[in-house]
């Protein structure tokens, strides 16, 4: 019987979290306008979109880092010695010449 695996967490948890707030805030900045609040509406609206970019550019960053470590681990072994990372079909190590 195989071990079960539990699933890895999803990356882009903290980016939605983040357009949820973002939403929120933007959505209760409507109070302020009907009680003649203009600059905490236009506060809350500030806080709101950084928070939309703070989440767009995480979840940028979240899948960029997942390509990275998928083309790596897919292309690429690492030398047990020099830590150089080489093709899966190479004998020896690029850097230092040892066998794979």
């Amino acid at each position: 019987m195989q071990p079960v695996t539990p699933p890895d967490p999803d990356p882009n948890g903290y980016s939605m979290l983040l357009f949820g707030l973002a939403f929120m805030v933007i959505f209760f900045s409507i109070a302020p306008l009907f009680l003649g609040l203009w600059l905490g509406a236009a506060m809350m609206m500030a806080v709101g979109v950084i928070l939309v970019v703070l989440g767009y550019a995480m979840l940028q960053s979240s899948k960029k880092a997942i390509a990275r470590r998928l083309e790596e681990s897919e292309a690429k072994i690492k030398c047990r010695y020099c830590g150089t990372l080489n093709d899966q079909q190479a004998e020896r190590c690029d850097a230092c010449g040892a066998a794979l």
